[in-house]
């Protein structure tokens, strides 16, 4: 089980499902797509419930401007490790994922202190792409559908990447991605870090 939200829900609903779930001992997920300008208490409220936060590559920058105390602090536009790792200490997560779009994915666990670099799908070139809407949230479907039945971050990312980039291919959202008897992944091209 899991239970996911992303910051285009009501803030005090995304809460209460948090609370919720970490009551019964179920992980949350949450997509901090659209970061928002500064970090409330109410937004730190979720993180405190937070165990696996995915953000894409602006998305996770703003995220890093910010202390525990929601004010600004000066970064590199290179996401290192050691960022990640300081971000899970300020803010409780366990795992940071982070979507790289053309770059691929990577996957920073806090337990382990370990980042995971998935490259990208090797079946789209720049003249493939027709529409990126959705390409996230295909991600995170993909991501959790493989994640929950015990594949590891590692190969479940790979495989997120690979339908990502099959949705990019098509015009719209839902109606963009693919069947999985349409997909093809080849595990062996990824690559871990630390």
């Amino acid at each position: 089980d899991l239970v996911i939200a992303q910051l285009e829900l009501d803030m005090s609903t995304a809460q209460e499902a948090f609370r919720i779930a970490q009551y019964q001992g179920i992980p949350t997920f949450l997509n901090i797509a659209p970061v928002p300008q500064m970090i409330d208490s109410q937004l730190l409220q979720l993180f405190e419930s937070t165990d696996i936060i995915c953000a894409n590559h602006i998305e996770m920058k703003q995220l890093l401007e910010y202390h525990d105390n929601g004010r600004p602090e000066e970064t590199s536009d290179i996401i290192s490790q050691e960022q990640l790792h300081k971000l899970c200490d300020n803010f409780g997560f366990q795992t940071v994922i982070l979507t790289l779009g053309p770059n691929g994915s990577m996957v920073y666990n806090k337990k382990n202190d370990s980042l995971f670099l998935s490259p990208p799908s090797p079946n789209v070139r720049p003249e493939d792409v027709v529409d990126t809407v959705g390409a996230g949230d295909s991600f995170i479907g993909a991501l959790v559908s493989k994640w929950l039945v015990g594949v590891e971050w590692e190969e479940a990312s790979y495989f997120a990447n690979v339908i990502a980039a099959e949705s990019i291919k098509h015009e719209g959202t839902q109606s963009s991605y693919p069947y999985l008897d349409n997909v093809q992944v080849d595990y062996r091209t990824s690559e871990s870090k630390g």
